[in-house]
């Protein structure tokens, strides 16, 4: 007997998610075992994580994410494609979740990563590139509806995409109850 789960994720991420096996169906997600990622981290802190994340999979030309606690262990473990990592809709919506992945192309977050991040449970995100982390948080005051309805409106302009989003959502940041960091 298999067991499937839709996934949710990035650009291109949707599809089912085989459970016990290590492909998606779409071959566009596999989930690795976590503790095959627990077990680099030697402490256990989301700090040691990033660290670990980053020395691991800043470079891969493929996305990765990790879905984990603030004491740093990890839930769950996925591989995607080059522009896009899919997450089983269970891991979204646990409480208490953060998730860490890596944009090859070093960009900030994509409009799909911003509705994740609004439209699931997940306490962070943060899209780790060669040169930064871009890290959004959610505060007690998060307002999911107005901060969706700021993202399906924004129209993101300038000459770098990464400073121009940066600045919109420093903007947002007492409107829409998040929290930014680089």
């Amino acid at each position: 007997m298999n067991f499937y789960l839709q996934i949710f994720g990035g650009r291109g991420a949707k599809g089912k998610f085989k459970i016990g096996g290590r492909e998606s169906l779409t071959g566009k997600s596999i989930a690795h075992l976590p503790v095959e990622a627990n077990s680099q981290i030697k402490t256990k802190t989301s700090e040691a994580l990033v660290r670990q994340f980053r020395s691991e999979h800043v470079s891969k030309k493929k996305e990765f994410t990790y879905a984990y606690d603030n004491n740093g262990n990890v839930y769950g473990y996925y591989e995607g494609g080059r522009n896009s990592v899919g997450i089983p809709k269970n891991m979204l919506n646990r409480k208490g979740i953060n998730l860490i992945h890596n944009h090859p192309s070093g960009s900030n977050f994509s409009k799909q990563d911003l509705l994740t991040f609004t439209n699931s449970n997940i306490n962070s995100l943060t899209a780790s590139g060669k040169k930064y982390d871009y890290v959004i948080s959610k505060t007690t005051h998060f307002r999911e509806q107005d901060f969706r309805r700021a993202i399906n409106d924004a129209i993101i302009q300038g000459k770098d995409y990464n400073t121009a989003l940066h600045n919109w959502l420093i903007s947002r940041q007492a409107d829409s109850g998040i929290i930014i960091r680089e």
